[in-house]
């Protein structure tokens, strides 16, 4: 009583705060708790000119109550969501590339008279990052409305700047009519050794080096692990090894101290761009010279994701091995690592796994799930190639010694119910778990191929079903067996009450089933129709061929003077992005000349002329459009498409 003392650190801090947003929601009852909160941050009191070693780093301040309660109404400006986008269109964020940061803002509290949004970045930046665009004038913003920064803020990656770069922008925003002042960062990696996969229920990320999961070992905060239907991550650890003895194993996951860097990165991981066989695609190529004692290989990686509703519980991972070296190497291994951790939890202050694994030497598939029952999903992994099935499972992982003589071992294990299962009769057990598949000898320049599925279901049922379903897809796409060339239109601008002719375009098909989206079907490899009015139609072809079946879709709007192909499925150019605030990047697979013209639905011409091409690549801007969908009509030597765009607000 009657007394002072300090006290610091969160547990003083955090009721302080609580209690202060309290308080000021009491005293503003028309705001939520985020308002509120909002309220005491834009109010408090700034301690930089006395920290001037953590600028930017604590935050708003110290908070003040008084000045929560009584200050006049100011505005709290927020991003909501990030889009970062690079020029060239390849989403890579290298060296050289330029980056439009299209924020999404809103303003929580009150409304602002001239806001201005400037970009600022730390002075040690300045040597790898140049700001080219820093500064968004909005002007007016009311409570609670949005806005966003389009493409007028601009930054370039210089030559020079290190893999996997944290950046940190600082966003400043200020009203000098209301003499408010607020800040905050925003944080992304450029440059980055790896690349998320998100395009159906089963995320990951992969890396440069061939791992899975997670880029940085231990402190996974470079990746997204394992995600399934968007459930908590259950990989801890993953990554592509190969071997061919105890003394020479190379890959990229933990030792007997850190973990391996036996893999030289030849071409960083990227996505690829106009996919040609998945919905998602990503490549990356590494040899094993940095090893202590090289194989002499070099590995082609290649990612498939589908988004089909029958292929999007799983993964395909296709490595391509060549023996680079003067000698036959023989045997070779090559497979991957899971260390899994489904549904842990803490006990008596320790994090416990319970987990069983076991395996399907038909399907030549490992499997995990948690025993406890929290998380009923299965986790798989399986062979689809031609090699020889081999796993392996480590249920005491501190009794492992993960040299090479134990990944050897693991890599060339013939599976059985001593070595290949786990948990299946107690609790459950911490496990981890190697595939791997067998190419017997590399004579020298040789290559071979493995390709490899990362499965999940909610049931054991359904990720037995998920690996046929895999294996088909590498049979029918992947190889290439199924019917995959999309059918061919006869015209691309077509009025209504002209004859539509349609080709299928798939040698050695034996079924074709059409529809074309106005109530009428027809069979056969080609297909003649007419629509008779004007409107949007969904054309779809199911073909099959080799037991392989494909549904081929292609939208034609049929207006009053034309129709158009939808650029999704077209095989001359690629519209992005689309939607679009503004600008849009066309880029083609085709020589130049290409001719423009941007209409209307009405048919009313808006922009035409020539499409200036820098390589393959075109801009078309969209300024002074009202929001909603236009018509791009692109005609080249031969061919003309018409694609529909969408213009934001």
């Amino acid at each position: 009583d009657n007394a002072y003392h300090s006290w610091g650190g969160t547990s003083a801090s955090s009721p302080i705060v609580a209690a202060a947003v309290a308080l000021t929601q009491a005293h503003f009852p028309h705001y939520s708790g985020f308002q509120a909160a909002q309220r005491v941050r834009i109010t408090a009191d700034d301690v930089y000119a006395v920290n001037p070693g953590y600028r930017y780093k604590l935050g708003q301040g110290r908070v003040n109550m008084f000045q929560a309660l009584s200050a006049p109404a100011l505005p709290a400006i927020r991003i909501e969501e990030g889009h970062i986008f690079d020029q060239d269109g390849d989403q890579a964020f290298a060296a050289g590339d330029t980056l439009v940061l299209n924020m999404d803002f809103r303003n929580h509290l009150d409304s602002a008279q001239a806001l201005q949004v400037r970009i600022r970045i730390p002075s040690f930046y300045q040597n790898y990052i140049e700001v080219l665009d820093s500064v968004h004038t909005q002007g007016v913003v009311g409570a609670m409305e949005g806005f966003a920064s389009g493409d007028a803020l601009r930054i370039r990656l210089k030559p020079g700047i290190s893999e996997d770069f944290p950046l940190a922008i600082q966003f400043h925003y200020q009203d000098p009519v209301l003499g408010y002042q607020d800040f905050e960062v925003y944080e992304f990696w450029v440059n980055a050794s790896w690349l998320n996969v998100t395009a159906n229920h089963l995320h990951t990320t992969l890396t440069s080096r061939g791992n899975i999961g997670f880029n940085d070992f231990i402190f996974q905060q470079q990746g997204l692990g394992l995600r399934y239907k968007q459930r908590r991550n259950v990989l801890f650890e993953g990554g592509f090894l190969v071997g061919t003895n105890s003394l020479q194993v190379s890959d990229h996951i933990r030792n007997l101290s850190s973990r391996d860097s036996d893999f030289l990165v030849l071409a960083p991981i990227e996505q690829v761009e106009m996919a040609p066989i998945a919905d998602f695609e990503a490549s990356t190529r590494f040899n094993d010279e940095t090893a202590l004692v090289p194989l002499g290989v070099e590995v082609d990686c290649r990612a498939f994701a589908f988004s089909d509703s029958a292929y999007r519980d799983f993964i395909l991972l296709r490595y391509i091995l060549t023996n680079t070296g003067p000698s036959p190497i023989t045997p070779v291994y090559a497979g991957l690592f899971a260390d899994w951790d489904i549904a842990p939890y803490f006990s008596r202050g320790n994090l416990v796994t319970r987990n069983a694994c076991s395996y399907d030497l038909g399907r030549k598939l490992v499997y995990a799930f948690d025993r406890t029952g929290a998380d009923p999903t299965y986790y798989g992994m399986s062979l689809l190639s031609s090699q020889a099935f081999r796993s392996y499972v480590v249920s005491q992982p501190s009794s492992f010694f993960f040299n090479g003589a134990g990944k050897f071992q693991a890599l060339s294990n013939v599976p059985s119910a001593a070595t290949a299962t786990a948990g299946l009769s107690d609790d459950g057990v911490d496990l981890m778990q190697f595939i791997s598949g067998g190419v017997g000898t590399m004579n020298a320049g040789q290559s071979d191929t493995l390709v490899f599925a990362l499965l999940a279901q909610d049931d054991l049922a359904g990720l037995f079903q998920a690996q046929t379903q895999a294996a088909e897809a590498y049979r029918c796409r992947v190889r290439g067996e199924g019917p995959n060339t999309p059918f061919a239109l006869s015209d691309s601008l077509l009025p209504p009450g002209q004859s539509l002719q349609l080709t299928d375009q798939n040698p050695g098909a034996d079924s074709w089933s059409w529809d074309f989206g106005d109530g009428n079907t027809a069979t056969g490899a080609t297909a003649t129709h007419t629509y008779a009015a004007a409107g949007t139609y969904s054309l779809s072809l199911v073909v099959t061929r080799a037991s392989c079946t494909e549904r081929h879709t292609r939208t034609l709007t049929v207006t009053g003077t034309n129709a158009l192909a939808d650029a999704a499925v077209g095989p001359r150019v690629r519209l992005f992005p689309n939607p679009s605030r503004g600008h849009m990047t066309v880029e083609t697979q085709v020589p130049s000349p290409i001719r423009l013209r941007l209409t209307d639905l009405q048919g009313r011409v808006l922009q035409a002329g020539p499409l200036p091409l820098q390589g393959q690549r075109g801009q078309v801007s969209l300024d002074g459009l009202a929001s909603g969908v236009y018509l791009l009509h692109l005609q080249g030597a031969g061919w003309q498409e018409v694609h529909q765009v969408y213009l934001l607000p």
